[in-house]
């Protein structure tokens, strides 16, 4: 994880992991960091996206219903376009001017 990830985006980073951990899936892909970003309760891109009606059941329910489970346990790793998806967040905050990546640069990405 980069230095200058601020510590929401970290606990994003970590709820998108562990959502992937739970389906014992060898990727962590987009839809485990929109989760990820959604259950960073308090974060910009949280409030942003509860504004627009998602929720963590929501999308619980969505990964349910389209995620095949593993078979055994395993640490997800990204998946090529979800490291664009990080430096696409990185590009984006230092065109912003500000010294950090954040939840909402992320969810720009995304």
């Amino acid at each position: 994880m980069s230095d200058n990830y601020t510590k929401n985006l970290r606990k994003a980073i970590e709820s998108a992991t562990a959502i992937a951990c739970k389906y014992q899936l060898d990727i962590l892909a987009s839809e485990h960091l929109l989760f990820g970003l959604i259950a960073c309760e308090g974060s910009a891109a949280s409030s942003l996206l509860s504004e627009f009606r998602f929720s963590k059941n929501m999308l619980l329910s969505e990964l349910e219903r389209t995620t095949l489970k593993g078979a055994r346990k395993v640490t997800p790793k990204p998946t090529a376009n979800t490291n664009a998806i990080f430096q696409l967040a990185i590009n984006i905050s230092a065109r912003a001017g500000v010294g950090y990546v954040s939840t909402e640069h992320l969810l720009l990405a995304l």
